[in-house]
């Protein structure tokens, strides 16, 4: 069964309540006894009432970034790379460190995105590589812009090119 917004997802389990919430959801008492915020997506497990697990959930870069990443300075000049994304400043850090990229924007709207776009093309060409239905707006402000993946028609008429596959490598 469904809960209403914000309360997340819950249901009977051999007559036990169990419901599936982010920390917010979590009662005052029960958020005290929850260890630290780590990187990555977090689903608190509530058995009747009491928090019983939490279970992580990490975005892991496209096995190619790292060597297109690497590729962009050397062969074609590329002076600043930013990872821009909506997601949590830890996880946002993390998956910047992977890729070895030290600029990094969390939290951020499509607006934001925008704001971003439109400050950096003020002093230099911007290339704005995304995957989602919130990056479009930069993607039309940018210099030039590549969809990974068709999830969104929005997202594909947004930017200049489209790699079907999802594979960065063809960047």
């Amino acid at each position: 069964m469904r809960e209403p917004p914000g309360e997340g997802l819950s249901g009977r389990v051999n007559g036990r309540l169990v419901r599936l919430m982010g920390r917010r959801q979590v009662s005052a008492q029960d958020a005290a006894t929850l260890p630290p915020e780590s990187a990555g997506l977090e689903c608190v497990v509530s058995i009747d009432g009491s928090s019983a697990a939490i279970l992580h959930f990490r975005d892991a870069p496209r096995p190619e970034s790292a060597a297109l990443i690497g590729h962009l300075r050397p062969m074609h000049g590329f002076t600043r790379l930013l990872l821009v994304s909506g997601d949590r400043e830890a996880e946002v850090r993390d998956l910047a460190a992977q890729m070895r990229i030290t600029d990094v924007r969390f939290g951020q709207s499509p607006e934001q995105k925008l704001e971003i776009v439109v400050h950096e093309r003020r002093t230099q060409p911007v290339w704005f590589v995304g995957d989602g239905v919130n990056d479009a707006p930069a993607m039309v402000a940018a210099t030039a812009a590549i969809a990974i993946g068709a999830q969104s028609d929005v997202t594909a008429a947004s930017a200049g090119a489209v790699i079907m596959d999802g594979t960065i490598s063809r960047v």
